[in-house]
């Protein structure tokens, strides 16, 4: 079947299945089930289904935006969403658990404390979306994602917000201008090309425990008040941190006594001011640190 016809029929001939789905997105809570004969990989068959268009149809009008569908507590389990369209849905608490997603389009969507697990993604969007949970993960310990392959996704613009990652594999996804804040992220890997992703733990609870980036080409990244623990960085590379939004160069000076407790003050002390930080450094000891840092003030 093409991809037209995949999309067509739920506005032609399957009209009455399109009508039972969004009762069902509308009620929510149970297990999402369908009377339709499921994909050759036995998953429940959502293809091509593009919700604001089934409400065109119904309404007689353009929608802009979903309004009155908010699934909460619904269980999309073995479910097929590729080439669907799902945009401005706001789900809370529900699950996606081994569900494919390829060319499926989720912009400008809501996740609230919901888990998505075993998934396959690739070539879709969840750009302008926000995964969130309100703080519970730090209650629960939950795994809001978990063993998930990612490929060539955008996540433009996308919050993920109090998530438990576990067993995360990005490869070549976007995340331009996107936030993972007070996020514990354990077995991640990130991988291509990542711009703007910002990493931030203002309530001192991110955790990280072997979150991968060597294999990625990072570009304009940006941790706040977030530990470098558990994170593995590209060889080589070299990049600057910032902990404030103005760095504060101009009232850090070096120490004329290179003691090695001045050297630890120093670095200790340009640190917390500034929140630089150059990868190769890491390696060496504090005092190794403090020489480097002397050297490239006196440079500036």
């Amino acid at each position: 079947m093409t991809i037209k016809k995949l999309k067509n029929r739920w506005l032609e001939e399957d009209f009455d299945k399109a009508l039972e789905v969004l009762e069902t997105l509308k009620v929510g809570r149970g297990i999402f089930q369908l009377d339709y004969p499921k994909t050759q990989e036995g998953k429940i068959d959502l293809r091509g289904f593009e919700i604001k268009k089934i409400l065109a149809k119904i309404k007689g009008k353009f929608i802009a935006d979903v309004e009155g569908i908010y699934p909460k507590k619904l269980i999309f389990e073995q479910v097929d969403f590729s080439y669907g369209d799902f945009s401005t849905v706001k789900f809370k608490k529900c699950k996606f658990e081994d569900s494919t997603f390829y060319n499926s389009r989720f912009l400008e969507c809501t996740f609230w404390g919901c888990q998505l697990k075993n998934l396959q993604v690739s070539k879709s969007s969840f750009a302008y979306s926000s995964f969130d949970t309100n703080g519970i993960i730090w209650k629960e310990k939950i795994n809001n994602l978990e063993n998930c392959n990612i490929n060539h996704t955008s996540f433009h613009k996308t919050s993920f917000l109090h998530q438990g990652m576990l067993n995360i594999d990005f490869s070549d996804c976007k995340f331009g201008e996107s936030n993972i804040y007070d996020t514990r992220i354990k077995n991640t890997r990130f991988s291509g090309e990542i711009r703007n992703l910002k990493f931030e733990g203002k309530r001192g609870k991110t955790q990280t425990d072997n979150c991968d980036l060597s294999n990625a080409k990072l570009i304009g990244i940006k941790f706040f008040k977030h530990s470098f623990n558990g994170i593995k960085f590209p060889e080589g590379d070299t990049y600057h941190f910032f902990t404030n939004k103005t760095s504060e160069l101009d009232q850090v000076h070096p120490l004329q006594n290179e003691t090695e407790q001045s050297l630890v003050h120093l670095w200790k002390a340009y640190k917390s001011k500034t929140g630089f930080v150059d990868i190769n450094w890491l390696k060496e000891s504090e005092i190794e640190q403090g020489k480097h840092l002397i050297r490239r003030l006196k440079n500036l």
